[in-house]
């Protein structure tokens, strides 16, 4: 599959080349992130260009380049321009649309770049810093485990999520490195999740984590935290929790932390399946010798796991886990005491909300399921979990029943973590909410953006994010609507609203009749 990457890569480079033999004079189009970024690639190639073409008035400059507007240049066009579109693909169709008879009469050259490429160049720093990288450090190929006394692993991370997976992990090495020092690097927001972890002996948090794929800046960022705060111990192995960035947002200070902590051994992953995936992995790939390449639709639970098979541990247990303090659960006990007198009552946790709206069933809906279980079962009360994101759906389902408890928006991690503790049933999409529920075992019902007839390899599709080693039921919409494909494309709900109120029902009861009977 490297081949297919690199043979990819190479066909847009020869593109190029050919572009630059046949005219004269070189336009990007676009003025942009990916303008820039293509810009920086065509100069390390030694391809110089004009300037920078823009729809709309606007002069000025950029990259030291003139912006010039597409309008007054139209009578300059001729066979000896050639234009590189350097935006979206979409932006591209829109162009083509607007200036196709333009160009075409005036025979100017177009080259329309697969987004695929723009991201790609885009992706990280130029390869003259990676060869400075290579030359600066080196890892180890062997794995010599029974000499690890010191441990880093990092996991700088977007997404509450992908921390409760590795939670997994972190017990295993534990338990296969009883007596290690083990380091654990995190971002500021997961503080919640493992302030009460008993398998880190030192837990750094890191504040200064961006989306940007790469930049000078970051990197000076990353090497002051390391020398403040690891550079007094020399690790025998970092692993890298997070795999190796494939895509534009990925966190790439898991890269250089990893890099600049100078352990001896780097045990690494990277997503190896769709082609985007498998150009980014390869991009880092020559940094680690030791890398777990994912080609087959696992569980992220799995993935993480993976780290540690490599080196030959022993896996006793793959399910997450999560901790509270005492004062914790008393606090959420407290929060829940009306829900929970008198003794016997069900409480369903409800997640309402996911990060992307397409994922989100409505908010009628629930309250219709609510009505309709109140039917059958007196003893069952909800609490409505989220962010800021749930409040406005968390606020219409409240209104419509007496025994919810709403605390969307109001609490914090931790408290949520304890609250969640103490639900039976977890009902909702696929956020960290639901594997909350599922690292305290609890049974879940996951309403699905992704269609029946989706690949498992799919972005989000249960067999990668779903329920993790609890009873669980996933729910799919009845169909896919307006020419999605796989899995819902819309930036709203839409394929999730097929999703039948009396189908999430019955699962809600199959779960309740066997395993929360009171």
């Amino acid at each position: 599959m490297a081949e297919v990457a690199t043979g990819y890569f190479q066909k847009f480079l020869e593109n190029i080349n050919g572009f630059w033999e046949e005219r004269e004079n070189i336009y990007i189009y676009g003025a942009g992130k990916y303008a820039k970024n293509m810009y920086q690639f065509l100069n390390r190639h030694d391809k110089m260009i004009k300037g920078f073409l823009v729809t709309g008035r606007t002069e000025g400059n950029y990259e030291g380049k003139p912006v010039i507007p597409i309008q007054s240049i139209a009578g300059e066009l001729d066979s000896s321009v050639g234009i590189i579109l350097a935006m979206k693909a979409a932006f591209q169709n829109e162009v083509r649309d607007e200036y196709g008879e333009l160009f075409g009469t005036r025979a100017v050259g177009l080259l329309f770049v697969d987004e695929l490429i723009l991201q790609s160049i885009c992706m990280g720093p130029e390869e003259g810093r990676m060869e400075e990288w290579r030359r600066q450090f080196g890892f180890g190929q062997n794995i010599d485990k029974d000499t690890w006394k010191n441990i880093l692993v990092i996991h700088l991370e977007q997404v509450i999520g992908d921390y409760i997976w590795g939670t997994a992990f972190l017990r295993e090495l534990r338990a296969n490195l009883p007596e290690s020092h083990i380091t654990y690097v995190v971002s500021e927001r997961a503080y919640g999740i493992f302030q009460n972890c008993p398998y880190v002996d030192n837990l750094l948090l890191y504040g200064t984590q961006t989306t940007e794929m790469y930049s000078e800046d970051m990197e000076e960022g990353v090497k002051a935290f390391v020398e403040a705060y690891l550079g007094s111990r020399q690790y025998d192995v970092v692993f890298m929790a997070k795999a190796v960035p494939h895509n534009e947002y990925e966190v790439v200070e898991n890269v250089l932390m990893a890099l600049y902590s100078r352990a001896k051994v780097c045990i690494a992953h990277g997503h190896y399946i769709f082609l985007k995936e498998i150009i980014y992995t390869d991009f880092w790939k020559s940094l680690f010798p030791i890398m777990v390449l994912h080609d087959k639709a696992e569980h992220d639970v799995s993935k993480d796991l993976s780290l540690l098979r490599i080196c030959g541990f022993n896996i006793r247990n793959e399910k997450m886990e999560l901790w509270t303090s005492p004062e914790e659960k008393k606090w959420a006990r407290d929060l829940l005491e009306d829900f929970l007198q008198p003794g016997g009552k069900i409480v369903i946790a409800l997640g309402v909300a996911a990060r992307e709206p397409r994922r989100s069933w409505p908010a009628e809906a629930y309250v219709e399921l609510i009505r309709r279980m109140g039917t059958r079962n007196q003893q069952l009360c909800y609490v409505i979990f989220g962010g800021d994101n749930a409040v406005e759906a968390a606020e219409i389902i409240t209104k419509s029943s007496a025994n919810i408890l709403n605390i969307a928006g109001k609490t914090t991690l931790s408290e949520s973590i304890a609250v969640m503790e103490e639900c039976h049933i977890y009902v909702g999409s696929d956020t960290s909410l639901l594997h909350m529920a599922a690292a305290f075992g609890h049974p879940v019902v996951e309403l699905t953006a992704n269609l029946k007839d989706g690949c498992e390899t799919d972005m989000g599709h249960p067999v990668r994010t779903g329920p993790w080693k609890v009873p669980g039921k996933v729910i799919y919409p009845q169909k896919q609507l307006d020419g999605c494909t796989h899995v819902c494309e819309k930036e709203y709900a839409h394929c999730i609203t097929q999703i039948d109120v009396g189908e999430v029902e019955e699962a809600v009861q199959d779960m309740i009749d066997s395993y929360c009977k009171a």
